[in-house]
Protein backbone atom coordinates (compact mmCIF):
# COMPACT_ATOMS: atom_id res chain seq x y z
CA UNK A 1 0.00 0.00 0.00
CA UNK A 2 2.75 2.45 0.83
CA UNK A 3 4.49 1.80 -2.50
CA UNK A 4 1.40 2.23 -4.69
CA UNK A 5 0.92 5.73 -6.10
CA UNK A 6 -2.14 7.85 -5.54
CA UNK A 7 -5.20 7.87 -3.32
CA UNK A 8 -8.15 5.55 -2.87
CA UNK A 9 -10.85 5.73 -5.49
CA UNK A 10 -13.18 6.93 -2.70
CA UNK A 11 -10.89 9.85 -2.02
CA UNK A 12 -10.81 10.84 -5.69
CA UNK A 13 -14.61 10.91 -5.70
CA UNK A 14 -14.76 12.83 -2.41
CA UNK A 15 -12.56 15.53 -3.95
CA UNK A 16 -15.35 16.02 -6.48
CA UNK A 17 -13.77 14.32 -9.49
CA UNK A 18 -16.71 12.02 -10.23
CA UNK A 19 -15.94 11.65 -13.95
CA UNK A 20 -12.36 10.59 -13.30
CA UNK A 21 -13.43 8.23 -10.50
CA UNK A 22 -15.94 6.58 -12.84
CA UNK A 23 -13.36 6.35 -15.65
CA UNK A 24 -10.84 4.66 -13.33
CA UNK A 25 -13.63 2.41 -12.07
CA UNK A 26 -14.37 1.28 -15.63
CA UNK A 27 -10.68 0.51 -16.18
CA UNK A 28 -10.73 -1.60 -13.01
CA UNK A 29 -13.81 -3.45 -14.27
CA UNK A 30 -12.17 -4.12 -17.65
CA UNK A 31 -9.06 -5.39 -15.85
CA UNK A 32 -11.22 -7.67 -13.68
CA UNK A 33 -12.85 -9.17 -16.79
CA UNK A 34 -9.45 -9.66 -18.44
CA UNK A 35 -7.97 -11.19 -15.26
CA UNK A 36 -10.86 -13.63 -14.97
CA UNK A 37 -10.45 -14.81 -18.54
CA UNK A 38 -6.66 -15.12 -18.24
CA UNK A 39 -6.81 -17.05 -14.95
CA UNK A 40 -9.87 -19.23 -15.58
CA UNK A 41 -9.33 -22.88 -14.71
CA UNK A 42 -11.60 -25.91 -14.18
CA UNK A 43 -13.66 -25.62 -11.02
CA UNK A 44 -12.99 -27.37 -7.75
CA UNK A 45 -15.58 -28.55 -5.23
CA UNK A 46 -18.28 -25.89 -5.11
CA UNK A 47 -19.36 -26.89 -1.59
CA UNK A 48 -16.31 -25.09 -0.19
CA UNK A 49 -17.91 -21.77 -1.13
CA UNK A 50 -21.32 -22.25 0.47
CA UNK A 51 -21.95 -20.32 3.64
CA UNK A 52 -22.76 -22.67 6.53
CA UNK A 53 -26.07 -21.06 7.38
CA UNK A 54 -27.34 -20.46 3.83
CA UNK A 55 -30.41 -22.64 4.47
CA UNK A 56 -31.20 -20.68 7.64
CA UNK A 57 -31.16 -17.53 5.51
CA UNK A 58 -33.77 -19.00 3.20
CA UNK A 59 -31.33 -19.92 0.44
CA UNK A 60 -31.30 -23.41 -1.02
CA UNK A 61 -27.58 -24.25 -0.85
CA UNK A 62 -28.03 -27.40 -2.95
CA UNK A 63 -29.46 -25.37 -5.82
CA UNK A 64 -26.57 -22.92 -5.61
CA UNK A 65 -24.01 -25.72 -5.70
CA UNK A 66 -25.77 -27.43 -8.60
CA UNK A 67 -25.78 -24.15 -10.55
CA UNK A 68 -22.04 -23.53 -10.21
CA UNK A 69 -20.63 -27.05 -10.28
CA UNK A 70 -19.27 -26.61 -13.82
CA UNK A 71 -18.18 -22.97 -13.69
CA UNK A 72 -14.48 -22.17 -13.92
CA UNK A 73 -12.61 -20.67 -11.01
CA UNK A 74 -10.42 -17.61 -11.37
CA UNK A 75 -8.21 -15.28 -9.40
CA UNK A 76 -10.52 -13.41 -7.04
CA UNK A 77 -9.75 -10.56 -4.65
CA UNK A 78 -12.92 -11.23 -2.59
CA UNK A 79 -13.08 -7.75 -1.06
CA UNK A 80 -12.67 -5.43 -4.01
CA UNK A 81 -14.45 -2.29 -2.97
CA UNK A 82 -13.48 1.17 -4.13
CA UNK A 83 -11.45 1.69 -0.97
CA UNK A 84 -9.09 -1.09 -2.13
CA UNK A 85 -8.20 0.68 -5.37
CA UNK A 86 -5.46 3.30 -5.27
CA UNK A 87 -5.17 5.65 -8.23
CA UNK A 88 -3.31 8.70 -9.44
CA UNK A 89 -6.29 9.49 -11.65
CA UNK A 90 -5.18 7.35 -14.57
CA UNK A 91 -3.26 4.29 -13.35
CA UNK A 92 -4.53 2.13 -10.50
CA UNK A 93 -3.30 -0.47 -8.03
CA UNK A 94 -5.52 -3.02 -6.29
CA UNK A 95 -4.48 -3.49 -2.65
CA UNK A 96 -5.42 -5.68 0.33
CA UNK A 97 -5.30 -9.15 -1.21
CA UNK A 98 -5.45 -11.04 2.13
CA UNK A 99 -8.83 -12.58 1.22
CA UNK A 100 -7.77 -13.35 -2.35
CA UNK A 101 -7.99 -16.80 -3.90
CA UNK A 102 -6.27 -18.38 -6.89
CA UNK A 103 -9.39 -20.52 -7.43
CA UNK A 104 -12.09 -18.05 -6.48
CA UNK A 105 -15.62 -17.67 -7.71
CA UNK A 106 -15.90 -15.85 -11.05
CA UNK A 107 -17.81 -12.56 -11.48
CA UNK A 108 -18.05 -11.87 -7.74
CA UNK A 109 -15.38 -9.16 -7.78
CA UNK A 110 -17.15 -7.44 -10.68
CA UNK A 111 -20.52 -7.56 -8.88
CA UNK A 112 -19.08 -6.21 -5.63
CA UNK A 113 -16.86 -3.58 -7.22
CA UNK A 114 -19.55 -2.20 -9.52
CA UNK A 115 -21.91 -2.03 -6.53
CA UNK A 116 -19.44 -0.09 -4.38
CA UNK A 117 -18.47 2.15 -7.30
CA UNK A 118 -22.05 3.13 -8.10
CA UNK A 119 -23.04 3.34 -4.43
CA UNK A 120 -20.10 5.64 -3.75
CA UNK A 121 -21.39 8.05 -6.38
CA UNK A 122 -25.17 7.69 -6.22
CA UNK A 123 -26.41 5.96 -3.05
CA UNK A 124 -27.65 7.68 0.10
CA UNK A 125 -25.23 7.63 3.02
CA UNK A 126 -27.66 6.37 5.67
CA UNK A 127 -26.93 2.60 5.99
CA UNK A 128 -30.51 1.28 5.66
CA UNK A 129 -31.28 3.55 2.71
CA UNK A 130 -27.95 2.60 1.14
CA UNK A 131 -28.80 -1.11 1.47
CA UNK A 132 -32.21 -0.47 -0.12
CA UNK A 133 -30.51 1.44 -2.93
CA UNK A 134 -28.12 -1.48 -3.58
CA UNK A 135 -31.04 -3.91 -3.76
CA UNK A 136 -32.88 -1.59 -6.16
CA UNK A 137 -29.71 -1.39 -8.28
CA UNK A 138 -29.67 -5.16 -8.83
CA UNK A 139 -33.44 -5.39 -9.28
CA UNK A 140 -33.00 -3.08 -12.28
CA UNK A 141 -34.98 -0.22 -10.76
CA UNK A 142 -32.37 2.53 -11.02
CA UNK A 143 -30.88 4.40 -13.98
CA UNK A 144 -27.48 3.04 -12.88
CA UNK A 145 -28.73 -0.56 -13.11
CA UNK A 146 -27.90 -0.79 -16.81
CA UNK A 147 -24.26 0.07 -16.09
CA UNK A 148 -24.11 -2.67 -13.45
CA UNK A 149 -25.83 -5.24 -15.69
CA UNK A 150 -23.58 -4.39 -18.63
CA UNK A 151 -20.40 -5.10 -16.65
CA UNK A 152 -21.77 -8.22 -14.99
CA UNK A 153 -22.88 -9.53 -18.39
CA UNK A 154 -19.46 -8.78 -19.87
CA UNK A 155 -17.74 -10.68 -17.06
CA UNK A 156 -20.12 -13.64 -17.34
CA UNK A 157 -20.01 -13.78 -21.15
CA UNK A 158 -16.21 -13.75 -21.09
CA UNK A 159 -16.30 -17.01 -19.12
CA UNK A 160 -19.27 -18.57 -20.92
CA UNK A 161 -21.58 -18.36 -17.89
CA UNK A 162 -25.34 -18.36 -18.28
CA UNK A 163 -27.84 -16.37 -16.23
CA UNK A 164 -28.55 -19.14 -13.73
CA UNK A 165 -24.84 -19.63 -13.02
CA UNK A 166 -24.23 -15.89 -12.75
CA UNK A 167 -27.18 -15.43 -10.38
CA UNK A 168 -25.99 -18.29 -8.17
CA UNK A 169 -22.45 -16.89 -8.07
CA UNK A 170 -23.61 -13.41 -7.13
CA UNK A 171 -25.97 -14.82 -4.48
CA UNK A 172 -23.12 -16.85 -2.98
CA UNK A 173 -20.83 -13.83 -2.96
CA UNK A 174 -23.38 -11.69 -1.09
CA UNK A 175 -23.95 -14.50 1.42
CA UNK A 176 -20.20 -14.82 1.96
CA UNK A 177 -19.88 -11.06 2.36
CA UNK A 178 -22.64 -10.92 4.94
CA UNK A 179 -21.17 -13.92 6.75
CA UNK A 180 -17.63 -12.53 6.75
CA UNK A 181 -18.86 -9.20 8.14
CA UNK A 182 -20.25 -11.13 11.12
CA UNK A 183 -16.97 -13.03 11.44
CA UNK A 184 -15.01 -9.76 11.47
CA UNK A 185 -17.35 -8.26 14.07
CA UNK A 186 -16.98 -11.38 16.24
CA UNK A 187 -13.17 -11.27 15.94
CA UNK A 188 -13.08 -7.58 16.84
CA UNK A 189 -15.26 -8.25 19.89
CA UNK A 190 -12.98 -11.11 20.94
CA UNK A 191 -9.85 -8.97 20.57
CA UNK A 192 -11.23 -5.90 22.32
CA UNK A 193 -10.19 -5.78 25.98
CA UNK A 194 -13.11 -5.22 28.36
Amino acid sequence: ETVAPGVSLDWLWQRGDVERALAVGERVLKWLCDLAQASAAPGSDARAFVVEDADALGVDATRLIDAIVDVPRDVAHNDLGTVNVLTDGSRFTVIDWEDGLIEGLPVVDVAYFVTTLLAMIHAPSEPRERARWCCALWRGELPESQFAFRWLRRAADGLGLDGVQTGALVTMSWLQGAHSAGDREHLQTERTPH
